[in-house]
């Protein structure tokens, strides 16, 4: 239910770049569409990647460590080839999304 909710409040930056993956030997099955989303948390911009398998089973949602890191791109990706819904976003500051990063020290920027 929360994903549900979640993913609800994810805007589609552009359709238009929207794009497929494939391995080196595709498979139908094996096709993920990527869409870039844009949502807001404590009035920040975040930008992130839904990764969206053909026959998704389950969904997930890629929160990661406290350093500065990006999206994890390549993690979604093998999810996704296991037929899982996944959403990564790069943290507040980081990547493409808006905000100061705070890493270990903690607040609210």
């Amino acid at each position: 239910m929360f994903l549900l909710i979640f993913a609800s409040g994810c805007t589609t930056n552009n359709r238009d770049q929207s794009h497929t993956l494939n391995e080196e030997k595709p498979q139908s099955n094996d096709v993920t569409i990527v869409e870039e989303v844009v949502f807001e948390s404590e009035g920040v911009q975040l930008s992130g990647s839904m990764y969206i398998p053909k026959d998704a089973r389950a969904a997930v949602v890629l929160v990661h460590g406290s350093d500065p890191v990006p999206r994890m791109t390549k993690l979604a990706q093998s999810l996704a080839k296991r037929d899982l819904l996944v959403l990564t976003y790069d943290k507040r500051g980081v990547g493409e999304s808006g905000g100061v990063y705070v890493g270990l020290s903690g607040g609210n920027q």
